[in-house]
């Protein structure tokens, strides 16, 4: 056994969330709209990253100025709040700068930007890691009224100051090759990035991997989407609360699973991925697997019967992202292509029984 600092895991755990940070910087200095600093501008008016795209958009429209002020500083901010999290933390005001930075940082994720549950778990994590006493300025605990001060001894196996060690040294390989991707423009590949390598998996295991988020990839997920109706015998339909037209989501969409490996996955899908050659009145296999999913989860959840036909009408709308009076605009929506879909219970049940005797909704989509 041997012992160790809280203070140590403490700058370990900070250390290695600053290598995720140090890695979205290195995405954003090849990212033409981060160096321009015009991210904010488009994230906000896009229905689909935030419930709040209507008030933001009448707030541009009104007062454009001073939205393209705050973005753009808030932006700046943002940036430099990745760049110093760890070296920061030597010194009082800057520990302070970076705790309430974060949690602004969490919190406007938490109400503008719809990134499901995870704000609210990156909330609590931040929270805890700065449960101290000495900075918080009180002597309440919030693990079980425990006093997490800094100097305090934990006494751990020696497996557990291995596997820090390892972290630490994956964490700095892993530093170091964004580090040389910031200052040269150009990104590692080869031993730092291939799955298959060795050191891909302790960098995994340090937390560390490629963070490519609130880029320009990010932004055109607000370019296409799918409606779905299931269309009833009588001719009337339902709409599949999947999404609206104009990309807004709606309550299956407030399940991180589906959200984040399904939905999400096909939104940051290319346009060849997502259509054949491009052409956006011409699905491709990705868009087909896409609803394949959201029309299992729709009529497993509303408890489709043996021999049951359910029909439904999947719409694809698209839209294009301008620049107009120096920024960036949402085009026009427009429908580009329609599929008509059957599902037969018995089929359906026959393959996924299990799967659809145990689908249930909770509001809101869960």
């Amino acid at each position: 056994m041997g012992t160790l600092h809280i203070a140590y895991i403490r700058a370990l755990l900070i250390f290695l969330y600053w290598g995720n940070c140090v890695s979205a910087i290195a995405f954003h200095f090849l990212d033409p709209m981060w160096l321009k600093g015009d991210v904010l501008q488009v994230f906000f008016v896009s229905s689909y990253i935030s419930d709040h795209a209507t008030l933001f958009e009448n707030f541009r429209n009104n007062f454009p100025i001073l939205y393209d002020f705050l973005c753009r500083w808030a932006l700046y901010i943002q940036i430099f709040w990745e760049m110093v999290v760890f070296p920061f933390m030597f010194f009082r005001i800057g520990r302070a700068f970076v705790f309430l930075q974060g949690i602004v940082f969490f919190v406007s994720c938490l109400i503008f930007i719809n990134l499901g549950y995870l704000p609210l778990k990156e909330i609590m994590l931040w929270t805890l890691l700065f449960n101290y006493p000495s900075f918080y300025k009180t002597s309440f605990g919030m693990i079980h009224g425990q006093d997490l001060n800094p100097k305090q001894d934990l006494k751990t196996p020696k497996w557990f100051l291995i596997l820090c060690l390892i972290m630490l040294v994956s964490s700095v390989s892993f530093h170091y090759a964004n580090i040389y991707s910031i200052l040269t423009g150009h990104r590692i590949s080869g031993i730092f990035w291939n799955k298959k390598q060795l050191p891909h998996f302790f960098m995994r295991l340090a937390g560390q991997d490629k963070v490519n988020v609130f880029n320009k990839q990010d932004l055109s997920v607000n370019s296409a989407n799918l409606v779905i109706y299931e269309v009833r015998e009588d001719g009337s339909k339902r709409k599949v609360p999947y999404f609206d037209e104009d990309a807004s989501r709606l309550d299956y969409l407030r399940n991180d699973l589906l959200y984040f490996q399904y939905a999400g996955k096909w939104q940051r899908f290319p346009d060849h991925i997502k259509y054949l050659n491009s052409d956006f009145t011409k699905p491709n296999k990705a868009t087909y697997w896409i609803i394949s999913k959201v029309l299992i989860l729709d009529a497993c959840i509303n408890k489709i019967k043996r021999n049951e036909i359910r029909n439904y009408l999947v719409e694809s709308y698209n839209r294009d992202l301008l620049q107009e009076n120096n920024m960036y605009v949402w085009g026009k929506t427009r429908l580009s292509f329609t599929l008509k879909y059957k599902i037969s219970g018995d089929t359906l049940l026959d393959s996924f029984g299990t799967y659809c005797h145990k689908a249930y909704d909770l509001p809101p989509g869960h």
